[in-house]
């Protein structure tokens, strides 16, 4: 009901819609949340309120002819699709200028290699006992107390997504009570320990020094891309057939292939597989039905690595943009049919086209004094460049100023 309503359908028509009594204000508010969005620079409603007074003083509009109350800044969310949201990541913390350069400097560096032997090596925690803690029901209930166990895991593939490489499990005791008396190497395990278990300098080297032996053993040179973590060292002279290039600092949430969605869709498979096995044991009557030991954990994480599919990480190779163009890859390697920036651009100027599109829809009736939009369909059009502006000769006022560019957006929606 809710979703018909903000979707503007047959139930959201019959809603009684305000008309908006100063349109220049709205015109202005509206332009200064745009702004702050694009930037990435936080919105709340108090702010807005706060601005809004701001831009009622320099218009010169009546303090009593508007009252900037909870209803009205709920109607100017409503008009303008404006959500909550959480803010993940630290992607905004980055210069997308760096981002494009460091596209660039990779696609260079991979110039001349065959994307098979070009890989991509990254850890993740991986908190084997935490069990889901949302879900369906008809109504709130208590939750449960998370278990943050952890282990390291290291997750390493080709470009192609034709090899993954077996995960290497980083836990905290050379023989773990799930292991009987065994150690995890002899379980076929690609097993380390440490106190902490965490990635460090020597887990890290002997690792690549197990990998070298791999690839010298089949006359292999590979290319390996990892982030400048402190823990990724290695002894030079044990490392022949594997060349290491290191990701810029801070930018591995825009270029690393790992980090583009490869992680995430291990662990939700993971996720996936824990549940499944979860009815199984409610079936067979068992009283805690998420209970598993850390060996169990490791063999369902390894199953859901079989699982990834082959298309998966090629898409999230391509989507990072780091690989090299097509007129620039060498005929030895798996070409791919698009630009991976270009690509990556458009569908986000699509996406955005479509975002647009809806909340336009929204606006039916009478909204607001302003004119609806045309809606557009082709992103062609977006893609025409625009008139030439008419910048006045004289010297204007700011309220001037503001006063033309509002006539403009008013002018613009007309059309």
């Amino acid at each position: 009901m809710r979703g018909e309503v903000a979707r503007g359908g047959a139930k959201g028509a019959t809603r009684r819609i305000r008309e908006v009594k100063f349109p220049e204000l709205e015109a202005a508010l509206t332009l200064w949340v745009e702004g702050r969005e694009a930037l990435l620079q936080p919105i709340t409603g108090p702010l807005i309120v706060a601005k809004a007074e701001r831009l009622r003083d320099v218009l010169n509009l009546p303090i009593d002819g508007i009252k900037f109350s909870h209803g009205w800044i709920d109607e100017f969310k409503r008009r303008h699709a404006l959500h909550h949201y959480q803010n993940h990541g630290e992607a905004g913390s980055v210069n997308l200028t760096s981002v494009k350069e460091e596209r660039m400097r990779m696609r260079h560096e991979l110039q001349g290699w065959d994307l098979n032997d070009v890989f991509n090596a990254d850890e993740t925690s991986f908190f084997w006992k935490s069990i889901q803690n949302n879900g369906l029901s008809t109504r709130g209930l208590p939750g449960r107390k998370l278990d943050k166990t952890r282990m390291s895991v290291l997750v390493m593939m080709n470009a192609t997504g034709t090899e993954k490489i077996r995960l290497l499990f980083i836990a905290t005791a050379k023989k773990l009570r799930c292991f009987g008396k065994k150690e995890g190497r002899e379980l076929g395990l690609w097993y380390f320990y440490n106190k902490k278990a965490w990635m460090t300098g020597e887990v890290f080297a002997n690792a690549m020094e197990e990998l070298n032996a791999r690839m010298k053993e089949t006359n292999r040179k590979i290319l390996l891309l990892l982030d400048n973590f402190s823990g990724h060292k290695w002894r030079n002279e044990m490392i022949t057939n594997i060349k290491v290039i290191f990701f810029s600092p801070n930018l591995t949430p825009f270029v690393q292939p790992a980090d583009a969605g490869i992680i995430r869709c291990l662990k939700a498979i993971f996720r996936k597989l824990i549940l499944r096995r979860s009815l199984d044991r409610e079936d067979a009557g068992e009283d805690d039905i998420f209970a598993i030991n850390q060996l169990e954990a490791m063999r369902f994480l390894e199953e859901a690595w079989n699982c990834v599919k082959q298309s998966t990480i090629v898409n999230c190779w391509q989507h990072t943009g780091i690989l090299p163009l097509n007129d620039e890859e060498p005929s030895g390697s798996r070409a791919y049919t698009a630009e991976p920036d270009v690509e990556f651009e458009v569908q986000e100027a699509t996406n955005a086209l479509e975002r647009l599109n809806f909340a336009v829809s929204n606006r039916e009736g009478s909204r607001h004094l302003l004119t609806k939009p045309r809606l557009v369909d082709d992103i062609e059009e977006l893609l025409v460049e625009p008139k030439a502006p008419e910048w006045a000769e004289e010297d204007i006022s700011e309220i001037e100023l503001l006063e033309m560019v509002c006539r403009t957006i008013i002018s613009f929606n007309a059309y």
